[in-house]
């Protein structure tokens, strides 16, 4: 199963906030992280790499590079990683596990 969103979802001009459930995760400097994933107050699990990964790719010189572009995110979990390039002005489709859909569902129903 998958998602789509439309390019420039909500904020096309750069990520500087992402807000899942009670925490935000701030993208304003390089994120650091004594574990490889977090546990979220709902049992979901957020992995870390994902949001480094995030970091790097919304420098203004490579976020530039992302308008437009076609970007296939596999085993997008919360979705996280995939709004972020959204915001950034990337056409992505996040994908993952049927039973792990409604929770990915949920966390992007307000995009």
């Amino acid at each position: 199963l998958v998602l789509t969103f439309p390019v420039g979802c909500k904020s096309p001009e750069g990520l500087q906030e992402f807000n899942h459930g009670s925490s935000d995760i701030l993208m304003s400097e390089a994120p650091s992280f004594k574990y490889d994933f977090e546990e979220r107050p709902d049992g979901n699990y957020i992995w870390h790499a994902s949001l480094v990964l995030l970091y790097y790719l919304q420098a203004p010189e490579r976020g530039k590079l992302l308008r437009g572009k076609r970007v296939l995110e596999l085993g997008s979990g919360l979705g996280h990683l995939g709004h972020g390039l959204a915001r950034l002005g990337a056409h992505v489709t996040c994908t993952d596990q049927v039973k792990v859909m409604p929770v990915l569902q949920e966390s992007l129903k307000d995009l």
